[in-house]
Order: structure tokens, then sequence, then C-alpha cells
């Protein structure tokens, strides 16, 4: 989760079996979606009523009352030290817990992980993919002086997704503010929200959101971060003197993937495809999107970890690109070498002539003997793009994705390696070709057929540039 400014509250904190007992500490929430709170006292001796039996170090939610924010619930909480400690010089807090999450703005009286009927999030680069503004200007008369702007709020898209929820483009904005002297400013942002007409556990919501924010990774060619969250219960509102009653929004912290420390540079010509090239589409590409998912997932993970910027070196970056590809065409396809029953009558024939002090051994070496080799996977996940690499340059890509591979895991194994391997200048060429592959099977994937591609790569400058290095 992308967090700008560091957030820190100071405040009382207690365990939800013992009200009476409250704590004074600091709750920070960092870049990242880190949090961490610090007590100047620990819970104990009460603490021992609220130990998971089965890590004895968590702890179930942590409520409080903060400045600013009031209400809180710290939740999925484990203890990171035991008594004041003293850390490059500086003195620790008598306890410091970490959390995987926090909710702010619940009323008083919550004390356990709530259910809520919507979920809204934003991701960076949204307002480019969706690309839709109520902001108008009139420059007609500017060159007297005079300009007009005016704003009329989108309105929301509604999208069915498979899993009963709706996912709803929504839009935000805030009106100028006072005073209007010197300058009037009108902003807008754009939003997705989860709806559900059954109350969920947060994780069901903050899945999908993963799973979006994946996909506009891909489409953006940049790693996105969830930047904004908030949720909703239709059993937690707010009832006025009037008799008026409205939802309480719960703002919600938490570390969420993809995630990268740079900022992304959203450019147009390394989008695929934006919301208005497709929006007849975007249902049915976003429903394709979350099925095939978890299917992918293993080689999507690898794949985003490549691109996070995190891998200390090129040869790095490289090898969780090649296992990524590797793996990608592992879970979508199940092809192999030969057929699977004549396969297993050649090696039961192989296994009985060894003898058996030493068949163990022999048959581990055979259990993987079917499946195709990474040289093999390269051509086949290569072959539905033929179009976009000529036939002279596709066996030296191949060859060149397979030696690198095998130079940087086994580089004693064969002198020869290493005049093959790419390296500097050639091995980032290499990435960025492996890089386009990846979008291109992400199109194949999500719905787009080869005429459809075809357009995407010729408009897409940076993709049409990979094709061709």
């Amino acid at each position: 989760m992308r967090i700008k400014e560091e957030i820190q509250r100071n405040g009382d904190f207690w365990l939800p079996s013992s009200p009476e007992n409250k704590v004074n500490g600091t709750l920070s929430i960092s870049d990242g979606g880190d949090i961490t709170l610090e007590l100047t006292r620990s819970f104990d001796p009460s603490i021992k009523a609220q130990l998971i039996p089965t890590h004895p170090d968590s702890l179930n939610p942590i409520l409080g009352h903060v400045e600013k924010d009031g209400y809180v619930m710290i939740d999925r909480c484990s203890r990171t030290n035991k008594g004041a400690s003293i850390i490059h010089g500086r003195l620790r807090a008598p306890e410091v817990i970490r959390a995987r999450r926090v909710f702010m703005g619940l009323p008083p009286g919550e004390d356990a992980s709530p259910r809520f009927n919507s979920f809204s999030f934003s991701v960076e680069g949204i307002d480019e993919w969706v690309g839709i503004t109520g902001i108008d200007v009139d420059e007609q008369r500017i060159e007297e002086g005079s300009l007009t702007i005016s704003y009329n709020r989108p309105a929301d898209i509604s999208l069915d997704l498979k899993d009963g929820m709706q996912l709803v483009i929504t839009f935000a904005w805030t009106p100028p503010g006072f005073p209007r002297a010197k300058r009037a400013e009108v902003s807008q942002k754009t939003y997705f929200k989860l709806v559900s007409q059954e109350a969920r556990e947060l994780d069901e919501f903050t899945s999908v959101a993963q799973k979006i924010t994946a996909f506009l990774c891909f489409v953006m060619n940049e790693i996105v971060c969830l930047d904004q969250m908030r949720a909703t219960s239709d059993n937690l509102y707010e009832t006025f003197p009037d008799g008026r009653t409205a939802l309480i929004p719960v703002e919600i912290y938490c570390s969420s993937w993809p995630y990268a420390k740079r900022e992304p540079a959203i450019d147009d010509f390394g989008i695929l495809f934006k919301y208005e090239d497709r929006q007849n589409r975007v249902e049915s590409i976003i429903n394709e999107w979350i099925e095939n998912y978890e299917q992918i997932a293993p080689a999507l993970d690898l794949y985003l970890l490549a691109k996070t910027g995190t891998l200390p070196t090129l040869n790095m970056q490289f090898l969780v690109l090649a296992q990524a590809l590797e793996a990608f065409h592992r879970n979508t396809s199940a092809e192999m070498h030969m057929d699977e029953n004549e396969f297993k009558e050649i090696r039961k024939n192989i296994i009985n002539q060894i003898p058996k002090k030493d068949r163990n051994w022999f048959c581990s070496k055979l259990d993987f003997a079917n499946e195709l080799t990474l040289k093999n996977r390269i051509e086949k996940l290569i072959e539905p793009f033929d179009c976009f690499i000529d036939n002279e340059r596709k066996p030296r890509l191949i060859n060149r994705i397979k030696d690198t591979r095998n130079y940087l895991t086994h580089p004693d194994s064969d002198s020869d390696l290493e005049s093959k391997a790419a390296k500097g200048e050639d091995l980032i060429l290499l990435c960025l070709k492996m890089n386009a592959l990846f979008r291109l099977h992400f199109l194949k994937l999500i719905g787009f057929d080869e005429q459809e591609i075809d357009d995407i790569v010729d408009k897409c400058s940076y993709l049409k540039r990979e094709c061709n290095l």
C-alpha cells in the first residue's frame, strides 16, 4: 500500500478482555503498509489471555483511541520484543508490536474484525487508465482574458463480477476552497468500489482488489500500488438528531501486493489499452482475468517481483523472469514430451533393469523426465506470436534465454556457456524481450484474438519496440 506521508498517532491502547488496562503508545503506519505499535509498558499480566496458543508471540486484536482519528482496531498483531532495549543508540519501547492491518473510524464497542458490504480503493494510475473527467474548460475567449471551467460529476460505471460482487468505477471530487480571490481549483479522483449484498470478510474484498491491481500493472507496464482503502457495512451507521442516517466509512491500512518503493511513471506509450478503448468489453476482460488469476499466480508473482526494482542485480532479474515464463507455461499447458501412458511403460522397463539398491535414486531422476525443458517451453510460448519475431532471430532468442539461464545456474558445467550467455546491454534487451512475451500472453489470456493483439502492439510504442528488439 502506498503511503506517501508516514502516519503517527499517539493514544491509549487496550486488549478487549481488559479495557480498564489502558497503555499509552504510538501507532505508526509507513509506506508499504508497515504497521508498528510502540507501547510505554507491556500489557502484562493480562496479555496471557490474548495470546494465540499456536503462536505464542501473536495477539488477538488490540483496541485503541488515538488523536485525530478516534477509535481504532489493530488486527493480526505479533510481539517483536519483550522488555526495553537499545537499538542503534535509541531506547526502544518496552513493548513493540507489529500488525498486518488497522481499522480507523470504527464505532466504539467493536472488538472483532467486522464484515463489510462495500470496499472502495484507489490504485496508482487509475485516473490515466479510466480517462474520464467531469471537468470542462471553455477556452474560446481566453485571449480576451475570459475562461470558463465547469464540472459535472461523471456517472458511476457498474460491472458485474462472477463471484456475486459488483465492481463500480466511481468518481470523487473536491470543490474549490475559500477564499477564492486568487485561486479556484476543482479536483477529481477515480476509485474502484466493490459492492456485495451479503456482508463479507475484509480478506474477500482485498483479494479481488489485489487481482485488479495486478491487472493494471500489466496494462500499464508499471508496478502500481493500492493507495487508499475504505469500507462500509450496512450495520455500521450513524444516526443524526433529525433522524437521518449515514454509513460510517472505515479507513483501512494494510500491506498489499504488488508493491514497489519506486512510484510508477505512467506513460501513455506503455499502456496496452485504456478503459475507453475497450469499454464495451471491460466487464468480460476483468472477469476473465480474475477467473484465470489463481492458475497463473505463481508465475505472476515472479513476473511482478522482477519489475519491482528490488532485485539487487540484472542477473537475478533475468533468472526470475525466466522462471516466471517457465511457470506460466507449466501452469497453462499440460503438454509433455510424449503420451503419459507411453512414458510410464518406458519408465517401468528402464527401472526393471536397474539394481534394486539404486532404484529409488534412479526413480527420482526419472520423475520429471517427461516434462518439457526450458527451451521447449520458450519455443511453445513464442509460437503464437511468431508474427512479431522474424524466423532468423527466433532460434537465437530461444537459445540466448536457455544458455543464459544455464550459465547463471550452472556456471562451471560448460566452459562454452559463458561466451553464449547474454551480459550487460544484451541482457537488458533480453529481459525486455521476455517482458514483452509475458504481456502478449496476458492479452491472449484475457480473451484478445490475434488481430486485436496485433492492433494493440501497433499502437503501444513500448511493446512494439520490445517485440522488435
